[in-house]
Order: C-alpha cells, then structure tokens, then sequence
C-alpha cells in the first residue's frame, strides 16, 4: 500500500499542484453537492494536501476560503493510510475527539472520507462529515468509492491533455513553420508558369490553334493552385502574429459590395440587402476581403446552380455581415468541427468539391484579429448563414468610403 510520503516533499507539492490546476475546469461543486445530498449530510468537500496544507477544491457546508494545517485532520488520517476512513463518532475516538471541530463549530460527529490519486499517489480525499453518529456508513462509503474512482480517472486524463499542452503547442509551430516554408517554395514556381502562360495567351504565333484550348484548363488549374498556396501562407502567417496593423476606418457595406461585384457573371446570382448609408468599421480592408470571398465562395460551392446567394449587410445592433445560402447544408455532427485547420465536411470528400479545409480557419482567425465573431446555422438540405459581427466604431467621414 502507497504511503503519504512516496516520493519527496517537491514530488508531491508538484503532484498537488497539478492536480489542483487539473481540477479547476471539472465540476467539483456540482460533484459535491449531490454528494451531500445523496449521502444526507450537511457537509461534504474535495480536499487536497499537500506536505504542510489542507487545500478545499470544493466543498457544501463548510468554509473553503483558506487553507487549513494538514497535522492531525480526518483528511490526513485518509492520505496518510492511503484508504478509506470511517469515523463512526468522533467523540468515542480518541485521535479526533478533542478536535476543534468537533468540540466546536460545526459540532462534527461522524466523518467518511476515502482518497483520491494522481499517477497512483493518494493527494486528497472526497469526504462526507455529519452532526450525528454514523448509522449507515457502508452505503455513504460505497457512494464516495465510486464518485472517488471517476474523479481519478477524470485527474488523470486531464493532467495528461495538460502536461501534453506544450508538446501539442511545439508541434503546431512546427507544422506551420513547414507549411509556411513549403508554400513558399511553390509559390514561386507557380507564379512563373502563371506569367509565361500569360505570355502564351498574348501572343498568337506562341502555340499552334489546335492547342490554343488547352490553355484555358491550364490556366484555371494554375490559379486553383496560387489560391491554395495562398490560403496557406496566409493561414501559416495568421497563426504565427498577431500583427494589427494597416487597420483603417472603412464602410462594410462598401467592402461586401465590391467582392461581390468581384463575382459578377458566376453561376451564382447575389442578392445584395445594403443599407443605403455606410457602415464603419475599424479593419484590414485586404484581409476583411479574403473573410467575405471565403464566405461567398463557400456558399456557392455548397449550393446546386443557379441558386441564389443571399448576402446582408446592416449596422445595427452591431456592423455585421450575414452570407445565406440554400445549398446543401451541414450535418449537426460536423459544425462543432469547421474552422479546424484542413477539415472538410463528408460533402465535399464524396463529391471532390474543390478546396483544402481552410477557407473557414483563415476567415475565424481574421474575424478574431478584427475582435468579432463569427456564427453559424445549418440545416441539411437547407443551406446555411453564416454572421460576422465586428465591434462598432465612429461615424466614417464624409468623402469616398474605403472598401
């Protein structure tokens, strides 16, 4: 059996410590709380010790605030055994029947506590203190064995995803860094071809008529192939900075008409609702831009032609942008999931839809950048609207608006 002492002191301070930080996103209160109801007590808590301290992660019926000399506690006796204690009545039981608590305020006659772990340590308790005797302790004992054995398990696994935090951190660096380096790399090459493809075009004598159509396949595949390496140094260069700066006032429903007018002759029809004054912002008009074409472009290639697009602009209650389309909708089980790096929908694997998952992740971290945000609703068979609202800002002067 495992001793209160395995380990050093610095070994269980950090094991403490890790626990508790591990602890802070679980819902120990609610834990706590049917604990006392289910086993009828007015007190029950998570407690933590560390070498010296008594530390309450959470508790009912007693004060939590401040933490609590360890030596000679109902706590102590649990870690220090590394098993459950029962304490029938404390006044019969000569280790704890002069203890503060118990001659005093609250008055405590009966405890049951058993211990929890960290990387098979015990480092506290999940306990239950009651006014009266102790009448049905195996039952109040089996209850905390079996809330104590899931809190276990939940503390490990959380103490895992956060001890891998900084490895996952590292990782993603690195893969952006690659990214970054590899996109690159292309760019330049594509870029030429892009140039000398034109060059071909211009010029009539450059490539016999029976080839002349294959430029137009080419052509298109070279700039699929640009928007994609695009997409990703941006997406690279966006999660590496925080860089603010080109910020300007600009007038939103000015911007959203300009790339939509971008769009003129698809196979898309767009319905604009712009109001007829501006709608200030404060924001990168270039990147602002690549949010609204991602946006736009989605909703095309998500909607059989030639069904509309429906975009709305209005500065009230905040400047935001709503993009509405009746496309093919998204099932509940992939929202949670858009916006993650390279993640595309069952839709468009099955039916090649052109792109490589990041048109949303870029669109996300530019909204964030411009402190908005961004919503979605979807409906399968349906379509789907997606909201940015950006902060509101000062009236634009008068003169041409940016967009």
């Amino acid at each position: 059996m495992a001793t209160a002492l395995t380990g050093t002191t610095q070994s269980r301070r950090d094991a403490v410590r890790r626990c508790a930080a591990a602890s802070m996103s679980m819902r120990l209160h609610d834990t706590v709380t049917l604990l006392a109801d289910a086993c009828r007590t007015p007190i029950a808590a998570v407690r933590m010790l560390d070498d010296q301290w008594l530390h309450t992660l959470a508790a009912v019926g007693v004060d939590a605030t401040q933490p609590l000399p360890r030596k000679g506690t109902f706590c102590d006796l649990v870690v220090t055994t590394d098993a459950p204690v029962v304490i029938a009545d404390a006044h019969r039981d000569p280790r704890f029947r002069t203890h503060p608590l118990v001659v005093g305020s609250p008055g405590i006659r009966s405890f049951v506590g058993v211990p929890l772990h960290t990387d098979g340590t015990p480092v506290g308790t999940l306990c239950v203190l009651n006014t009266t005797i102790a009448q049905d302790h195996d039952r109040v004992l089996a209850i905390l064995a079996a809330i104590a054995a899931h809190l276990d398990q939940e503390l490990q696994v959380r103490q895992t995803l956060q001890d891998a935090e900084p490895l996952i951190a590292q990782a993603t660096r690195y893969r952006q860094n690659l990214v970054a380096q590899i996109s690159h790399e292309i760019r330049t090459p594509v870029t030429t071809i892009q140039g000398y493809l034109e060059v071909i075009a211009d010029d009539p004598d450059a490539l016999a008529p029976r080839y002349r159509p294959l430029l137009e396949p080419i052509n298109r595949n070279v700039r699929r192939l640009c928007r994609t390496v695009d997409q990703l140094i941006l997406a690279a260069d966006a999660a590496a900075t925080s860089d603010h700066t080109n910020m300007e006032l600009l007038d939103l429903a000015g911007l959203v008409r300009a790339s939509c007018a971008r769009r003129a002759g698809t196979a898309h029809p767009v319905h604009l609702d712009l109001p007829a004054e501006p709608v200030p912002v404060h924001g990168n008009t270039a990147q602002l831009h690549i949010a609204v074409d991602n946006i736009l472009t989605n909703a095309e290639l998500f909607s059989p032609t030639p069904t509309a697009i429906e975009v709305q602009v209005s500065a009230t209650p905040q400047p935001h942008l709503t993009v509405i389309d009746h496309g093919v909708g998204i099932p509940a089980d992939e929202l949670a999931q858009l916006g993650t790096p390279f993640y595309r929908g069952a839709h468009a694997r099955h039916h090649h839809v052109p792109g490589i998952g990041l048109g949303l992740t870029i669109t996300q971290q530019i909204i964030a950048r411009h402190h908005g945000s961004m919503h979605l609703r979807s409906t399968p068979g349906q379509g789907t609207s997606i909201t940015i609202t950006l902060p509101g800002t000062d009236r634009l002067d008068d003169g041409p608006a940016t967009a």
